[in-house]
């Protein structure tokens, strides 16, 4: 079972693999890959809040909402309303662009070049400005606290 070393470690190769697909003008692979860093984060800090030696694989934990493991990690009042305006800010327009569970992206099929893109290198831009902003970007939030 992975523990909170190695989800730091995914959470940082999934942001390099992020970039380089930026680069390639893969957007879908990009957003992708900036959502499942952020899982890997989230899940590092759960870890480390509930001095655990690896994620449990348990009923409750087995999850890839993003909402539901904020709550997990304890990071329900840091990125709320009441909080700081700026990180919630973030928090919630990056959430936004994954309106239904993000890990269903892994069953799409890609847009082909007659249908709309549903990404495209305005919306991955700011995913990666709002996860990695180094004043008030998501994992700054939690990388203080992993």
């Amino acid at each position: 079972m992975p523990d909170r070393d190695s989800f730091k470690k995914s959470c940082n190769a999934h942001l390099k693999s992020a970039k380089i697909l930026m680069r390639a003008e893969d957007w879908e692979a990009a957003a992708y890959m900036l959502g499942h860093a952020l899982e890997c984060a989230l899940k590092a800090l759960i870890c480390n809040k509930l001095q655990l030696s690896s994620y449990p694989e348990k009923k409750h934990f087995k999850t890839h909402e993003f909402v539901e493991l904020k709550v997990l990690a304890g990071l329900n009042k840091i990125f709320s309303p009441s909080g700081n305006a700026d990180e919630f800010n973030s928090w919630s327009a990056f959430i936004s662009e994954y309106p239904d569970n993000w890990v269903s992206m892994r069953y799409q099929i890609p847009s082909s070049s007659t249908a709309p893109r549903v990404w495209d290198e305005t919306k991955v831009k700011s995913l990666y400005n709002n996860l990695t902003d180094p004043q008030t970007g998501v994992l700054r939030v939690i990388k203080k606290r992993w």
